[in-house]
């Protein structure tokens, strides 16, 4: 059986998400969902709409939460094509 290492050595790859994800996957999200995570970024945002850059989005929903509820213009990117088409095709981007 491959350790924990082992089996993360390839997340840094296009092609590991690309297999990952062949065939859909439900939105996810690694690490915090937008409502744990608008606490941390209210302070940095404030009230004006700001440009947002959501690095490695994968098939989290944070981006188009924050454009639906803080009108900022986020852009959302992910060496994992399988990914931005299905964010693209949801949200008609």
């Amino acid at each position: 059986m491959a350790s924990v290492c082992e089996q993360q050595r390839d997340y840094g790859s296009a092609a590991y998400w690309e297999e990952r994800y062949y065939g859909g996957v439900p939105a996810l999200d690694f690490y915090l969902d937008y409502d744990a995570l608008i606490p941390y970024l209210a302070p940095v945002l404030g009230g004006e709409p700001k440009d947002v850059l959501v690095s490695g989005c994968g098939g989290s929903e944070v981006g188009a939460e924050l454009s639906d509820r803080h009108a900022h213009r986020v852009t959302c990117a992910d060496a994992c094509g399988r990914l931005i088409e299905r964010v693209r095709s949801r949200y008609g981007a």
